[in-house]
């Protein structure tokens, strides 16, 4: 087991891909086509990874045929075929192999994108006993469920925090210094979440109004994103009274006011053909002014707005800390 500092994580290795391995598994041995049949004692082993994922087994067995000068067996965990050694080629790897007796001279092997294991003696043997630590082509099927307790990674490396590096979690986080992201941010809105933390809006369905005839009604609305605020609203004018040319709404507040009056020409949503200008002042009051009216003469006048009309907006601009 490594243990990792908390604050040495530069380039670190994870823990869920360094060196895992097995525990200890019973292992067992198939005959070979028509090679003798082996009886087992005992054959055990696990298999573990580098950090590359590069698998390897480990193993050592003993068992008994009928007298022979080679002696070729399968071996597996569960089922035939759940381990095949390295698919290179003529790769034969070599093993540690011995007759028991001690008195015959043996060689052994395993095959190349195979579960062969390949003993030869001198002369004819009945117990075969064998080592081996040799390269597996690929995860063995039964590797995951029988791996070692892997501790949790936050185990040796805290959570990043403003004062702290560490790990980023699947949690809310608070995170200091500029953070660069060279292929950009996907934001995911499945949660309705996709937000950043320069963003911010508010707004009401009961602005106060002012000089717009008897009970009036409107919407007021405001977004910020980074140094970007919109206003957007609307005034629908009282069916009575006497409205004036300056109707106002109040109030957007503190942080998304202008440091300076906006203004913005708009066209009354009833009659397109009527423009009228709108402002926000630096106190966060939405003032809608001056009716335009084309005359007969075609000179333009202004004029008190109408009764009943509605007055949209939706103005931009950028606003400083």
């Amino acid at each position: 087991m490594i243990t990792v500092g908390a604050r040495s994580n530069n380039k670190i290795v994870p823990i869920t891909n360094f060196t895992k391995r097995t525990t200890q598994v019973t292992l067992t041995l198939a005959q070979y086509g028509t090679d003798p049949v082996p009886s087992v004692t005992r054959v055990i082993g696990h298999a573990y990874c580098d950090s590359l994922g590069n698998y390897r087994l480990v193993a050592n067995g003993r068992y008994t045929t009928t007298s022979a000068t080679r002696s070729r067996t399968r071996i597996y965990k569960d089922s035939l075929g759940d381990i095949t050694f390295k698919n290179v080629a003529n790769f034969y790897q070599a093993i540690s192999c011995e007759a028991e007796s001690l008195t015959v001279d043996a060689f052994g092997v395993v095959h190349p994108n195979s579960d062969t294991v390949d003993i030869k003696h001198s002369a004819g043997a009945v117990s075969h006993v064998f080592s081996m630590d040799v390269e597996l082509n690929s995860k063995p099927s039964w590797f995951d469920a029988n791996v070692e307790n892997t501790p949790d990674v936050s185990a040796y490396i805290p959570n990043a925090s403003p004062s702290e590096t560490g790990l980023i979690t699947a949690a809310a986080q608070s995170l200091a210094g500029v953070k660069t992201f060279n292929d950009g941010i996907v934001l995911d809105n499945a949660a309705g979440q996709s937000t950043l933390n320069f963003y911010a809006t508010g707004g009401t369905t009961s602005p106060t109004i002012a000089n717009a005839g008897t009970s009036p009604s409107g919407a007021l609305y405001w977004t910020k994103v980074g140094n970007l605020v919109t206003v957007t609203g609307h005034i629908i004018i009282g069916a009575s009274g006497s409205p004036t040319d300056n109707v106002t709404l109040t109030d957007i507040p503190a942080g998304f006011r202008p440091i300076r009056e906006v203004q913005h020409l708009c066209n009354l949503q009833t009659t397109g053909d009527y423009i009228f200008l709108a402002q926000i002042t630096t106190a966060g009051v939405v003032s809608l002014y001056r009716r335009l009216v084309q005359s007969a003469a075609d000179a333009i006048v202004t004029a008190n707005f109408a009764n009943s009309y509605t007055l949209a907006f939706n103005m931009s601009y950028i606003v400083y800390a």
